[in-house]
């Protein structure tokens, strides 16, 4: 049983409402003003009422349980539904297994079994170790509820055994006693609330409202037996709205944990699909470098004594600057921007690529710009594989030239070309012709690359072979050097 913060002020009013009724109901039941049949069909009708209450109530804190797991929801179900469809049934028939005024001491017993074992399992909720399993719990209530049963239906069979004089003093007795035990779980709520346990401190009011009921039948009149039966159904419809508010809520937290679930999982899977496409990158791109590497190499170990020493020494620096390029791929996080001189990183991607075989023919015009220069050469190493591969034999152009605020690089082959009707998808992640054995990444890791420094890659249409054009931002006049423009042919 619990309540909410929302419910204690109309609790409170039934309380007080309750206890003036008892009040008045007993100055006019000694006055004869009210008949004792009218206030016994009342309470009847009230106690039938409150039967569906708690159990309704039983049966969402079940399903509550169901969803949150915790043993202490289990019991609380546990106690509503043996409350509900137990306790308050089982004193409804045996009342009709006796003409009136009769086997008062048999319903007595009846009523003490079975409230006391709805305190027991409220008792164990209050104590609850947190050592209490599914398993070893269900056995247990189990157990408790098929003896408490069993001992009931042998006291309705045996009513005759227990002799009318017992009544009062059985009925005012266990009055006195349930009352004390209500209130003895009540302050048992309200310590372990105080070890930030919400709902035995949110319980201990009704469980103290159901000792007020008890209280309330020890004059056994009808008037106060009446309030008591009114005050269990007001009980009974607080728990029930209570116990419907938890499940809504324990359902929206499900609904929530398991959303939030699906967006760890999604972000799980793209982080793991980035990462898979960053080893595709790396791989290709660490090919393509050693590829170029391995052919400057053999250039200089095979032809040292026939290349001019300056076409030598370029290639050495061009070579260093390529395992320099292998190296930030493995090891840098994010783009290094900077002010730098395009012309250097062109001429260092030629030199490699023309040692690897390559016809290339550069025009190179110093022109600065703003951006990361291994991703520049990245890109255009891509594009002049790109164009080794599928253009074997061509002649590739590269030339710089400014446009406004932009700084493009146009890297032209007269190779077949790319069929028109693939050129709208040439920068599609894994787009390649059929006779293509590549990974089909070059182009869109070029073009993911150049975008993420502010540039571009685009595919210009020609009559015949491939052009490219690489565009980034102009450097500002204060972060690039002053350089008076000069024109290199190589």
């Amino acid at each position: 049983m619990i309540v909410r913060g929302k419910f204690a002020t109309p609790l409170a009013v039934l309380l007080v409402a309750s206890t003036l009724a008892a009040v008045l109901g007993s100055v006019l039941s000694v006055t004869g003003l009210i008949l004792r049949p009218p206030l016994t069909e009342t309470t009847a009708m009230i106690r039938a009422l409150a039967a569906p209450a708690f159990l309704g109530a039983g049966i969402l804190r079940l399903a509550r349980w169901r969803i949150i797991a915790e043993p202490e929801c289990g019991l609380r179900a546990v106690a509503l539904l043996m409350m509900g469809g137990f306790c308050l049934p089982s004193a409804v028939l045996a009342r009709g297994l006796f003409a009136p005024g009769e086997g008062m001491a048999t319903i007595t017993c009846v009523r003490a079994l079975s409230v006391g074992t709805i305190l027991y399992v409220i008792s164990v909720a209050v104590r609850g170790d947190g050592v209490m399993h599914r398993v070893h719990l269900q056995h247990k209530i189990g157990a408790v509820t098929a003896t408490t049963v069993t001992v009931t239906v042998l006291l309705l069979s045996d009513r005759d055994r227990l002799p009318p004089e017992l009544t009062p003093v059985l009925s005012r007795g266990l009055a006195a006693v349930l009352a004390l035990a209500w209130l003895t779980v009540a302050v048992g709520a309200v310590a372990k609330g105080r070890r930030h346990e919400d709902w035995a401190r949110q319980s201990a009011p009704l469980l103290a409202a159901m000792a007020i009921a008890e209280i309330f039948r020890l004059p056994d009149r009808p008037a106060t037996t009446l309030v008591a039966a009114a005050l269990t159904l007001a009980v009974g419809i607080l728990v029930a709205s209570s116990a419907l508010h938890d499940l809504v809520r324990a359902a929206q937290d499900e609904h929530d944990a398991s959303k939030g679930l699906t967006l760890e999982l999604a972000s799980a899977r793209g982080e793991v699909r980035d990462r898979d496409a960053w080893r595709d990158d790396l791989t290709h791109d660490a090919c393509s470098t050693l590829a170029g590497i391995r052919a400057a190499m053999l250039t200089l170990d095979r032809h040292a004594e026939e290349l001019d020493p300056v076409i030598a020494d370029r290639l050495r620096v061009a070579t260093l600057a390529e395992l320099t390029h292998l190296e930030q791929m493995f090891v840098r996080r994010g783009p290094d921007v900077h002010a730098f001189d395009v012309a250097d990183v062109v001429r260092t991607v030629t030199d490699v690529r023309r040692a690897a075989g390559l016809e290339v023919n550069a025009t190179l015009t110093s022109a600065h710009v703003q951006g990361d220069p291994t991703d520049l050469a990245t890109a255009l190493q891509n594009l002049l594989v790109n164009s080794h591969e599928h253009a074997p034999g061509a002649t590739v152009r590269v030339g710089v030239r400014t446009v406004r605020d932009l700084v493009q690089v146009v890297v032209a082959d007269d190779g077949p070309g790319i069929p028109a009707v693939r050129a709208g998808a040439a920068f599609d992640r894994g787009a390649r012709g059929p006779d293509s054995d590549g990974s089909g990444l070059g182009l869109s890791i070029a073009r993911a690359l150049l975008r993420r420094n502010g540039g571009d890659l685009e595919l210009c249409r020609t009559e015949t072979g491939t052009t490219f054009v690489v565009s980034l931002p102009v450097a500002m006049p204060s972060r690039a050097a002053r350089h008076v423009p000069a024109t290199v042919a190589s």
